[in-house]
């Protein structure tokens, strides 16, 4: 996202009061291979990886192009939340986490 703030305070003021908004993306140094291989590993206890190899791959190639440019505004998960209550105005954080997919990407849930 080129302006996260601005999509921030969209989301807020588009948001009913009450309601939910739920983040999430990478973090600063997130590693596509980590993800890949927990996919992988994941998708082959479940019997499921054969239908799944094609778009498993896709998704590691666009990650690595999209690592040689480099991700824009990757925030921690207590970076985002503390933007999120004290630059955007939402009331309160219900959930953040910073283990999730494999501790490269945060999840942060917030109330208007």
């Amino acid at each position: 996202v080129e302006a996260p703030i601005d999509m921030l305070r969209n989301l807020f003021r588009i948001s009913q009061p009450g309601g939910t908004v739920a983040l999430s993306g990478p973090i600063p140094n997130a590693s596509v291979e980590i993800l890949h291989k927990a996919s992988i590993d994941n998708f082959k206890q479940r019997g499921v990886y054969q239908q799944l190899a094609q778009a498993t791959q896709a998704f590691f190639e666009f990650h690595l192009k999209l690592r040689k440019v480099g991700h824009k505004n990757t925030y921690t998960q207590q970076q985002l939340s503390q933007i999120l209550l004290e630059e955007i105005g939402f009331s309160k954080i219900l959930c953040a986490d910073q283990e999730t997919y494999c501790g490269q990407s945060y999840f942060v849930v917030a109330q208007k």
